[in-house]
């Protein structure tokens, strides 16, 4: 896990989650993030299990309007009609045992 973390901190973890090119999104006030990447680092593994299974993954935007969705397990979320403007994004990564072994700090994007 400390392996994980070192390498999410030395990275620029907008592009790391795929949130590079959010804005270029065919759908109107809509947010995508592409959960799955292919960095191939290669670290010492500790003794949980590190392979990443699911996502719990929420939003909070304008108005306090909030999203939220839990054990999501495909490559690329997606949520429609979200409200314009800044929302903040917090994603963490669980194991098949569904603790969790990495998490991202708030993530900012604007949306419209």
């Amino acid at each position: 896990m400390l392996a994980l973390i070192m390498m999410a901190e030395s990275c620029d973890l907008q592009k790391l989650l795929g949130l590079d090119g959010v804005n270029a999104i065919s759908q109107q006030n809509s947010l995508v993030i592409h959960l799955k990447t292919d960095l191939g680092a290669k670290s010492i593994q500790p003794a949980m299990d590190t392979a990443i299974s699911s996502y719990d993954i929420s939003g909070t935007g304008p108005t306090g309007n909030s999203f939220t969705e839990n054990d999501y397990t495909m490559d690329i979320f997606s949520r429609s009609a979200l409200e314009p403007g800044v929302w903040i994004i917090h994603i963490k990564a669980k194991n098949s045992q569904g603790q969790v072994i990495a998490q991202s700090g708030a993530i900012t994007v604007e949306i419209g």
